[in-house]
């Protein structure tokens, strides 16, 4: 029997389906071949498959893969499975899933760590589609990383998964290949949102603003309470500085709750405070402070430091974060491997390092 493959990661079916891909080879010699593309007339289901064209120098390797912006969390999962044609049997691959790893220094892959499970396109693929299994206990550190960074393989946090090959020093690695649905061994669809409790909804809110407030700017909260009576009192002491009412706000989509809001504009007192209402609870405490933004600017100019790319980050004493330059090569244009640019610097953004 199957096993059970509920979480999908790439069935290739869309126009767009490899837009954000990416590929990359050895600097070897002319005549080197290593193209990817969506192929509509063998699919193993849907409406088109990947296709791999390779002819790779002895010695030389290639590969292409994509980067979750979002890392998913494979933990609940048993590996890989995926349908597999080839021209051949006996094509060697390896499927890489790269961890995203703050520990990992390498200036090959900073923050990221690859493990690696090697396979063979499978005796029937050069006249059928087969099915393959990459269990996760068969997936290895790639040493080239070097000495840094996890040692051990688990599912989590994904930071993105990659089809790599190499050619033996001794010939040239030749061939065509094609993959379809590519999927994670789950019984439960890892992709899904996590389920809302629809007692969620019912249960009420009482929410302020998590930065504080300076001591003459507006001063708003947020509840799901109907109760219109609240208090503010001294987060220290608990005593009462404040009392007042909330008033309707309206229907909200995102929350779908009918939320009500509350002021108190007129609380100018520095110091650390809770907002109180009978039934429903406590808010967290926050400040009203003239310097209330100080710190959260900081924090914010100090993500642009540690989101650096091509600078080599210390920041060992407060956050722990360091690595080596990366991505200082001149990039590839993906759809015409002629262009390459130097894009080195600026920021990382969406997990894209």
């Amino acid at each position: 029997m199957a096993p059970i493959a509920a979480t999908l990661i790439a069935d290739f079916d869309s126009e767009d389906a490899l837009d954000n891909w990416w590929s990359y080879l050895d600097d070897l010699p002319a005549g080197t071949v290593f193209q990817f593309q969506r192929d509509t007339s063998t699919p193993f289901n849907g409406s088109a498959a990947l296709r791999l064209d390779m002819d790779i120098a002895a010695g030389g390797y290639a590969g292409l893969g994509y980067d979750y912006g979002v890392y998913p969390d494979w933990t609940r999962s048993e590996g890989l499975i995926f349908q597999v044609r080839a021209s051949a049997p006996g094509i060697p691959l390896v499927m890489v899933i790269h961890l995203a790893d703050p520990s990992q220094t390498s200036p090959e892959s900073p923050g990221v760590t690859p493990f690696g499970c090697p396979f063979a396109t499978p005796p029937g693929s050069e006249n059928d589609w087969i099915t393959v299994t990459l269990p996760w206990d068969g997936f290895e550190r790639q040493m080239w990383v070097g000495e840094t960074g996890l040692m051990e393989f688990t599912p989590n946090p994904i930071a993105g998964i990659e089809i790599a090959v190499e050619a033996s020093e001794e010939s040239r690695l030749t061939g065509t290949l094609w993959l379809d649905d590519l999927r994670v061994i789950s019984e439960e669809d890892l992709n899904a949102a996590p389920a809302i409790n629809p007692l969620a909804a019912d249960v009420p809110v009482l929410v302020a603003s998590q930065t504080g407030y300076r001591p003459a700017d507006p001063k708003r909260f947020v509840t799901s309470s109907p109760v219109q009576a609240f208090s503010i009192v001294d987060d220290a002491t608990g005593e009462t500085v404040y009392e007042g009412q909330t008033m309707p706000w309206g229907y909200d989509e995102d929350s779908d709750q009918t939320l009500y809001w509350g002021n108190f504009d007129s609380l100018s007192a520095s110091g650390r405070y809770r907002i109180v209402i009978p039934a429903v609870g406590e808010s967290a405490p926050f400040d009203i402070d003239p310097d209330v933004f100080v710190q959260p600017l900081h924090m914010a100019a100090r993500a642009f430091y540690l989101h650096r790319s091509g600078t080599a980050i210390e920041d060992t004493v407060v956050s722990g974060w360091s690595h080596a330059a990366g991505h200082l090569q001149p990039a590839i244009l993906w759809k015409d491997r002629s262009i390459a640019r130097d894009v080195h610097g600026g920021w990382y953004d969406a997990g894209d390092f």
